[in-house]
């Protein structure tokens, strides 16, 4: 297996300008253009991987985030299609980002939020993601632990955790406006139901 000293060798560069390229990223303005690309060709060719624990130990980063569920025993943790699209949502941005996403469901013993947040205080997530819809038993719990890194999504009641939210309303508006501009005047919206407080019939 190549080793980080064998990729700087191979580049014609430092020990520590091939681990700003590969590990950290961190300085890499210093480091030119060309230089980069002769360390991501060595590393290339030589087939390096960055030995994960020694760069966790240098960052002091997981590189992974958690995504809570709640789920009953034997019941698919991916779900129907909304919970799929935020869980693929969530991992696209946390790959761009260069984390990993670990979807962490309940135990025998614990709910899915409680196992989330005891390996988010083992850090072994670097941050933890919890849909609204099970968010009232993180909010309690996080009362106590207001420094964790968590987030909640769509979520609407009051909290002191930070939220992800979606203006569904502002997305309707311009979806209807959209329309009408094209000449449409017979709008049915087709969707979940709803109070009828949420219903505007428009002509």
């Amino acid at each position: 297996m190549s080793s980080l000293k064998d990729v700087a060798t191979l580049a014609g560069v430092s020990i520590a300008t091939a681990s700003k390229v590969l590990n950290t990223g961190k300085e890499l303005d210093r480091i030119s253009e060309d230089c980069a690309d002769r360390v991501r060709r060595a590393a290339r060719e030589l087939a390096y991987t960055p030995n994960y624990h020694a760069q966790s130990l240098m960052t002091r980063k997981a590189y992974n985030l958690g995504f809570s569920l709640d789920v009953a025993p034997g019941q698919n943790a991916i779900g129907g299609y909304y919970t799929g699209s935020l869980i693929g949502g969530a991992e696209c941005k946390a790959r761009e980002e260069g984390y990993l996403l670990t979807l962490t469901g309940p135990s025998k013993t614990e709910t899915g939020v409680q196992r989330a947040l005891g390996e988010l205080r083992k850090k072994r997530f670097d941050g933890l993601l919890v849909p609204g819809l099970i968010g009232q038993e993180l909010n309690r719990s996080f009362l106590t632990e207001s420094e964790l890194p968590v987030i909640l999504l769509e979520y609407d009641d009051t909290t002191l955790i930070p939220v992800i939210d979606v203006d569904a309303a502002a997305g309707i508006i311009q979806a209807v406006e959209h329309l009408i501009k094209l000449g449409h005047r017979d709008i049915l919206w087709l969707g979940f139901d709803q109070p009828s407080r949420f219903y505007t019939q428009r002509r």
